[in-house]
């Protein structure tokens, strides 16, 4: 069966859907590597091995395409955050492990940490709904006294400002487990000192949280194999 039978075969959802991904995968890739800002349409669409025409059917301009990337990208973080904090009610905790939950995000698909890394500014909203539950825990903290902040927004330029720091830091360090390791929990303390937890509690949060998201053997062998990829 030649390949434009086997096109013909897919059924027109299916092939709209399918172009609509390849064309966001095309578009995070050269986000990543900074291709996006000066690509013509012509580009994307090589990228993605798709036909020109298509692209106007799924976007209106390369920009659209682009914030429609960035959004996919935050969408999949956030979507393991949920599934990493749930039902932690300790807002200390809570932050951690998202903060945690985003580096190794990171560690595992370099190309959408690099992503992360370029997102807009108004990532830090507070009108956002994906940073609803960020603040309303932020806001809990508060009223528990375990964060000394003071207002919400605060809090939030702080966390996204350590995980760009974090994400940007772990992309440098070659791919040595414990230098990692010692990395995203240097941030996870910062975070935590910097919304005026105490460093006894903080070091006991960190330390619990580090055990489950990063330090599992999945995590740890995906390290260990690109630092021998690496090599």
């Amino acid at each position: 069966m030649t390949s434009s039978c086997l096109t013909l075969s897919i059924p027109m959802k299916m092939r709209k859907s399918l172009t609509r991904k390849a064309l966001v995968g095309a578009a995070i890739r050269m986000i990543s590597d900074g291709r996006m800002d000066s690509a013509t349409i012509d580009d994307i669409v090589g990228e993605a091995d798709v036909a020109k025409g298509s692209f106007y059917k799924h976007f209106p301009n390369r920009d659209a395409l682009k914030a429609h990337a960035h959004e996919a990208v935050r969408a999949e973080l956030f979507a393991i955050i949920s599934a990493i904090s749930a039902e932690v009610e300790d807002p200390a905790t809570y932050l951690t492990l998202g903060l945690l939950a985003a580096f190794r995000f990171g560690l595992e698909n370099k190309i959408t940490a690099r992503v992360l890394l370029h997102m807009p500014a108004d990532v830090v909203n507070p009108a956002r709904a994906d940073n609803a539950p960020i603040l309303a825990m932020f806001h809990r903290g508060i009223q528990q006294g375990i964060f000394k902040l003071s207002n919400l927004d605060a809090g939030l330029v702080l966390l996204m400002g350590l995980t760009d720091l974090g994400l940007a830091r772990l992309l440098e360090v070659q791919n040595e487990y414990l230098q990692l390791r010692e990395v995203m929990q240097g941030i996870c303390m910062a975070l935590l000192r910097g919304l005026g937890v105490n460093n006894r509690r903080a070091e006991r949060i960190v330390k619990d949280a580090m055990k489950k998201v990063i330090d599992s053997q999945a995590i740890v062998a995906t390290i260990q194999n690109q630092h021998r990829n690496a090599l």
